[in-house]
């Protein structure tokens, strides 16, 4: 019931904008994708557990995961709304951001090379901080007011803001998915964590571009395929695209 608690400290603790969910609704939302009565949706693991009769359900997709995706993508308009609200840059921010990230990344290479051949405090350990220092001013200067959150080492805020009511969701799914004998991948956790943690990334770099990656450290189960993300996103394919993907190598 930890995604359900989840859930409702969101909604409890952030004001609703127009369109976010409440309880009711993504009962209401889900009943109508999968063609059932509202309270044939299962929003906990204790709803779950009364059986419906498997053959009262008409799911095209057949809860596959890859079929999912319109259904996950629609019901988390309100996420991506609220992320593009927050975090949106335009194509050029994207890329000056990337560029930004690049250097501070290539001084810090370079002051840790320094550090391994000297073990005394030099000038040039000196300039590369200051380099270091006034970079990271001038990222601050240009984002700060879009990513300042992310940037102020709030992205654990963040993180919980996103990517509680994404598991929520697809946990909603899973259980709803049980209810009615169907057997589905996500109703695994640790899989379940993962698709959630692609898609609150995959929502974010389509935002704010490759220079966000950085701070998507706490993301730790998708580190791998998060090169892959930044790729497909800088080709311009859709946030359903990309989920495609990635979701069909893991």
């Amino acid at each position: 019931m930890r995604e359900l608690e989840v859930f409702r400290k969101y909604l409890a603790e952030n004001k609703l904008q127009e369109n976010e969910p409440n309880e009711d609704s993504v009962r209401d939302y889900l009943a109508k994708a999968f063609n059932i009565s509202p309270d044939q949706v299962a929003l906990s693991p204790e709803e779950a557990k009364s059986p419906t009769n498997a053959n009262e359900i008409a799911i095209a997709t057949a809860f596959t995961i890859f079929g999912l995706v319109p259904i996950i993508l629609d019901g988390l308009g309100w996420v991506i709304n609220g992320i593009n609200r927050r975090f949106l840059l335009s194509d050029s921010e994207k890329v000056e951001l990337e560029k930004l990230n690049i250097q501070i990344k290539s001084k810090e290479k370079e002051l840790k090379d320094v550090n391994k051949q000297d073990s005394t405090y030099s000038d040039e350990e000196k300039n590369l901080e200051k380099e270091i220092k006034d970079l990271e001013k001038e990222k601050e200067k240009r984002f700060g007011s879009k990513l300042g959150s992310i940037f102020k080492d709030a992205a654990h805020e963040v993180h919980e803001t996103y990517l509680g009511p994404i598991k929520f969701l697809l946990s909603t799914i899973a259980w709803t998915a049980s209810k009615f004998g169907k057997k589905i991948k996500i109703q695994d956790e640790a899989y379940r964590n993962k698709i959630a943690e692609i898609i609150y990334a995959v929502i974010m770099i389509s935002a704010a571009g490759a220079g966000v990656v950085s701070h998507l450290s706490h993301l730790t189960s998708i580190q791998p395929i998060l090169t892959t993300i930044v790729e497909l996103a800088k080709g311009g394919k859709s946030i359903g695209d990309i989920l495609k993907a990635v979701i069909t190598v893991i």
